[in-house]
């Protein structure tokens, strides 16, 4: 189990995410132009440079920037601004439901992947370590498929 598994819910959101939820909320106010939703962005403590090309927001502690134009859908400036006009609706907040920062015992089971064929990615140019970690991956992926199959009740 990797850091990011082991970690599941408790995984502290990043500054993208929370700007998102923050986008989200001061939304929810209805400001009537944008530069009301600019300063109600100020006023939940981010830092915004409107001088540029890109707006740009620096939530508290972050150390570099986020463009809006990186948050991509409903939160991109153009996307923000027809939001505010009212010519477009955002069908779940933040494009994400937040997360829960309690651990539970029992985590869904995923879908399983596809496996990966070593043989091409070794022709492709891949080393040793591609392969030593594809063999790994390929052997969970068959894991959780015999997993999935059998709590389904397919083992025959």
């Amino acid at each position: 189990m990797n850091y990011a598994e082991w970690l599941g819910d408790r995984k502290p959101l990043s500054y993208q995410d929370k700007l998102r939820f923050t986008i989200d909320e001061a939304l929810e106010k209805s400001p009537a132009i944008f530069e009301e939703f600019l300063s109600l962005m100020r006023a939940a403590g981010y830092e915004i440079n409107d001088r540029r090309k890109h707006i740009t927001f620096l939530a508290p502690g972050q150390k570099q920037p986020t463009r809006c134009d990186t948050l991509r859908g409903d939160h991109t400036e153009v996307a923000i601004r027809e939001r505010i006009a009212g010519r477009h609706i955002v069908s779940a907040p933040a494009g994400t439901a937040p997360r829960h920062h309690e651990f539970s015992e029992r985590t869904p089971i995923e879908k399983p992947n596809l496996l990966i064929d070593i043989e091409s990615k070794m022709r492709e140019g891949k080393g040793a370590g591609y392969q030593r970690w594809a063999k790994i991956h390929n052997l969970k992926q068959m894991a959780k498929t015999l997993i999935y199959l059998q709590e389904k009740g397919l083992d025959n």
